[in-house]
């Protein structure tokens, strides 16, 4: 009888002990995740240091989706996940600035080293036709259309890009310079990052590039 009871005392005994220590790992667990979460938050941009908080959005799709035809026929637009982090980079490295077309165009050569792009003038060079060249724009909506939505941003967006592509000597159907045929593919890429700053207004900030392929048809 007595070795049933003791039996009994140390099982209640060992029970309190194993709850003790679920309720210290559960502390300690608590503990971890609220330093985490603290160190996110002094890690991040949270808007009072007077600096944009720079938001990446999916609203390089949509930009893609609303260009002309005429565009779309003669250039293949495709997003680029590497052009935006170097977008993203950048914008930050603006500041309160990212929204300002002058300083951003002034600092472009900036965006174009992180994104590993060279910039060309797109104008056919009749001594390198088979040589590949890169068209390199970047631009921001300005601060006149601060806190439009991602559909609206998207199609001044795309309308920008439509007027500029409209527009000089960047694309070639084909080319035939007396001697030999050129025909020529013109593929692009597209990277939005939107642009939130201290008063809660938001902004977005864009890049595409546009690359000329020739390709030599013997006669």
């Amino acid at each position: 009888m007595n070795l049933f009871w003791v039996s009994i005392f140390y099982t209640i005994k060992e029970e309190k002990f194993i709850m003790k220590l679920k309720k210290i790992a559960s502390l300690m667990l608590a503990g971890v995740m609220a330093i985490s979460m603290l160190a996110g938050c002094s890690n991040g941009n949270g808007g009072n240091d007077g600096e944009n908080v720079v938001v990446p959005t999916g609203v390089v799709a949509s930009v893609i989706s609303k260009l002309d035809e005429d565009t779309t026929d003669r250039v293949t637009f495709t997003a680029d996940a590497k052009m935006e982090d170097a977008l993203e980079a950048y914008a930050k490295s603006l500041g309160d600035w990212a929204t300002n077309s002058s300083s951003i165009n002034a600092t472009a050569d900036t965006f174009k080293k992180l994104a590993g792009l060279q910039d060309a003038n797109m104008t056919l060079s009749f001594s390198d036709l088979e040589d590949s060249e890169t068209y390199v724009a970047i631009d921001t909506l300005g601060d006149s259309k601060a806190g439009y939505s991602e559909e609206a941003a998207a199609a001044e967006i795309a309308a920008a890009m439509d007027k500029l592509l409209a527009t000089g000597n960047w694309y070639y159907e084909d080319y035939n310079d007396g001697k030999d045929y050129y025909t020529f593919e013109h593929t692009g890429k597209v990277a939005v990052v939107k642009v939130e700053n201290v008063n809660g207004q938001s902004n977005y900030i864009y890049a595409f590039t546009v690359t000329r392929t020739p390709t030599k048809v013997s006669k």
